[in-house]
């Protein structure tokens, strides 16, 4: 490796001075490299955002949510099939009677967009979006705060009892600059005066990819953020999203058996004694899924997966293109280096040597296309943002080169360095030295 070193770097800077001798070539294979590249990155980006990364919380992997999180709004009809959504009672049973959860927390699946009005001189009503969460749902989910506190059980215990808020850190930012100030001042949502009582920690977004609140709120403040759902803690008022961490050692496939078991059993209580034969198979036909919540929940990865996916796989044949035409201009450059080709293996030159010098040609192209393609991949994850948004904001998802998408890359920029490299820098130093010598460059006038 010490001795293999210093041939690379030679062999790098060798590149450089060939690929500077003929800037025409090199600014078309770098703008090639680029868009294939970019669009690939970007389109890589937003797959992770959506699908892949995991929520910014302790352990995202013993998180799991009852159902598929494919439902939203208030449902009422008595269960009968597979559901997504749940009432407050039924989550105050299944926390108390599971024996797999460590805890169960309660989201309301409704995002709220309310007028708000701080505290001060020269205040002005401005929309804010809040979500109501339980009161145990940060300390769930291993979320802190960066600044005063978070939500405590103490405080979604007494039904329109404790009006106070978390604020969102991206919202600390944006409207008041981080300033600490904020803490313990008051501001009126709807007709509700809240405190607010801490700001959420720098990283946490909430577990709705796609969106980012500016406030929670207990979820015992639901009849003041939603007077129109009418009875919020009915047995059949169901709009809460159900998300449990597992205890160790407990599979998913136990826990979703335990979950039935308290379902059923509350099902059984709220039929009443007597339950009409409909009802009775109603509730043999209902039941709870238990699906991974690592990744959260998303309406938008469901709407938006396939298409990002055949995306991926039109934006790589383009960049398989691009690799085609560069290896053809790479062959067409090279007739012009036969002569100089044939005297190095004259003079003793190895071609496992000379391989090495074209491929860090190749490399070193795919290298500096990777690096525009970044800059490129972020101006293209915003436009896919700007399309997939539907309103006048974008969706709020980070799809800058992270860690990453800065791997993928930097791999895929080495695979494309070797994809179109490789078949061009065999043909170049399989030469005849015979004719190459004396017609020095004969392969220039063959067709």
């Amino acid at each position: 490796m010490v001795k293999t070193m210093p041939n690379l770097i030679q062999d790098f800077r060798f590149a450089f001075r060939m690929l500077r001798r003929s800037p025409a070539f090199t600014g078309v294979a770098i703008l090639s490299l680029a868009l294939g590249i970019g669009a690939n990155t970007a389109i890589f980006s937003v797959m992770d955002a959506l699908l892949l990364r995991k929520l910014p919380v302790k352990q995202p992997k013993r998180l799991v949510l009852f159902g598929a999180g494919l439902s939203w709004g208030i449902f009422n009809p008595f269960p009968n099939g597979d559901t997504d959504l749940f009432s407050q009672p039924f989550f105050r049973e299944v926390r108390a009677k599971n024996h797999v959860f460590s805890d169960v927390a309660a989201v309301e699946s409704m995002r709220d967009d309310v007028h708000a009005r701080f505290e001060g001189v020269n205040a002005e009503i401005e929309p804010v979006k809040i979500r109501l969460v339980s009161g145990n749902y940060f300390s769930i989910l291993g979320v802190g705060a960066s600044a005063g506190r978070v939500l405590m059980p103490e405080d979604d215990q007494k039904p329109g009892g404790h009006p106070v808020a978390v604020m969102s850190h991206a919202f600390w930012e944006r409207r008041f600059s981080w300033n600490p100030g904020v803490i313990g001042r008051k501001v009126t949502l709807n007709a509700t005066v809240y405190t607010i009582i801490g700001v959420a920690a720098r990283e946490f977004f909430g577990t709705v990819v796609g969106e980012s609140p500016d406030f929670w709120i207990p979820l015992a403040m639901q009849s003041q953020v939603e007077p129109w759902l009418g009875d919020p803690l009915g047995a059949q008022s169901q709009s809460l999203w159900l998300i449990g961490r597992l205890k160790p050692g407990v599979s998913t496939a136990v826990a979703e058996a335990n979950t039935n078991v308290v379902f059923q059993q509350w099902l059984h209580t709220i039929a009443g004694e007597s339950p009409s034969a409909e009802r009775f198979a109603d509730m043999r036909k209902a039941r709870v899924k238990l699906t991974e919540a690592a990744n959260g929940i998303s309406r938008l990865r469901r709407e938006f997966s396939r298409s990002l996916e055949i995306l991926m796989v039109v934006v790589g044949l383009v960049l398989l293109i691009a690799c085609a035409n560069i290896a053809n201009l790479l062959l067409a450059r090279a007739a012009g280096r036969q002569r100089e080709i044939a005297v190095r293996v004259a003079l003793g030159a190895e071609r496992r040597r000379l391989i090495g010098q074209f491929l860090s040609e190749s490399l070193l192209l795919a290298l500096i296309g990777g690096t525009a393609g970044v800059l490129m991949a972020w101006w293209g994850g915003q436009l896919l943002l700007a399309m997939v948004s539907s309103g006048p904001e974008p969706v709020p998802l980070e799809v800058g080169p992270n860690g990453r998408a800065l791997v993928f890359t930097f791999g895929i920029s080495l695979l494309t360095g070797l994809l179109f490299g490789i078949v061009p820098a065999l043909r170049m130093t399989n030469v005849d030295l015979g004719p190459s010598l004396k017609e020095g460059k004969g392969m220039a006038r063959s067709p």
